[in-house]
């Protein structure tokens, strides 16, 4: 499982036991915190398949209220469902001090609106998808493809500027 170090001397159990993290380099985990002691924590999550990656993933969040003393139960980003063959990965996640939302982005295996592939298996197409969160990541939007025809090995980054724009 996944643990966040609240303290030098304790650790908590953020991920739920037996949850397969999809933990390569490019899909770690991503923190993100706000000036009011939340912090949130992204991961993907899912099941492989043999003799490949894995065959489905999840865009998992968990937030804490309390600056990481204690973890609400972890909430799935992606909103394509259990039996999708999508795959959340090579995900970021920013907070925008200027309305408190949360933004999410990730590469997804589910077609885009102009992508070149309409079969996620194949996974020869990404798009890059988005949701928010105005409750620091308790409840997400729904999904939207804003980007298309991504390279399935491409990185996704979120800033916010100083101006306070995402």
């Amino acid at each position: 499982p996944l643990h966040a170090p609240p303290s030098a001397s304790t650790s908590v159990a953020v991920s739920p036991a037996g949850e397969q993290l999809l933990l390569d380099p490019e899909s770690g985990p991503r923190l993100v915190c706000d000036d009011k002691n939340h912090v949130g924590i992204a991961w993907s999550a899912g099941e492989a398949a043999a003799g490949s990656r894995a065959a489905s993933s999840d865009l998992r969040f968990a937030n804490s209220m309390d600056g990481g003393q204690s973890w609400n139960p972890p909430v799935t980003v992606n909103d394509n469902g259990p039996d999708s063959t999508g795959h959340a990965s090579h995900h970021d996640i920013a907070f925008s001090p200027r309305d408190g939302a949360l933004f999410a982005a990730w590469l997804d295996r589910r077609p885009g609106v102009d992508s070149t592939n309409a079969n996620p298996a194949d996974r020869e197409d990404a798009a890059i998808w988005m949701a928010r969160s105005q409750d620091f990541g308790t409840h997400w939007s729904a999904n939207a493809a804003h980007w298309s025809r991504a390279c399935p090995n491409c990185r996704v980054s979120l800033v916010v500027d100083p101006a306070k724009t995402l």
